[in-house]
């Protein structure tokens, strides 16, 4: 039997914003998960996220190094239409933007390793340099800016954090554009 997104749908509360939130098997987390056939025949486990069971069957295979988010940033919602294909990168700058970073911290160096991230505005790592120069602890100013500790770290070596903004719109503009 094949999957399909109508039958993923009949599964789902339809919210009038357009949202359809997931009412069935969940990860701890509460993203949804699916059981899903066509898995088994690319040699992969029978369940997968809700998220890429809708994506394959509406626009194709993920491309490789990227991930799909939610625009409207609601963990349960598989609606296509609320759905974006971007790099783990912009994924995590969109966390940092819309405030939802805080759970994506202990991802951030597994995820975006050889990667630079600005998390924190150039003001705001300017500002941070100073204050670790001046004496005031590390720890102190992560926990008074919501960033780990890590990044206080980076943005004190040279080449490891940059402060320049590339000149483009937020990043949902960028993916979807892309």
């Amino acid at each position: 039997m094949s999957l399909t997104n109508k039958a993923i749908y009949a599964n789902c509360v339809h919210k009038p914003n357009g949202c359809r939130l997931w009412k069935g098997c969940q990860t701890s987390k509460g993203y949804p998960l699916v059981h899903d056939p066509a898995q088994y025949a690319r040699g992969g486990a029978g369940t997968v996220s809700g998220r890429r069971a809708v994506w394959e069957r509406a626009f194709g295979l993920i491309k490789p190094g990227h991930v799909i988010v939610m625009t409207c940033r609601n963990r349960e919602c598989l609606s296509s239409s609320h759905m974006v294909e971007v790099t783990k990168g912009q994924s995590l700058s969109m966390a940092a933007t819309t405030g939802s970073y805080k759970s994506l911290r202990c991802k951030v160096s597994k995820i975006a390793q050889g990667v630079r991230l600005r998390v924190v505005a150039p003001e705001t790592a300017q500002s941070i340099r100073a204050r670790v120069l001046a004496g005031e602890k590390r720890r102190a100013l992560a926990v008074e800016h919501g960033i780990h500790r890590s990044t206080v770290d980076n943005i004190m070596r040279p080449g490891r954090y940059t402060t320049t903004l590339a000149p483009n719109a937020s990043v949902f503009h960028m993916a979807a554009a892309a």
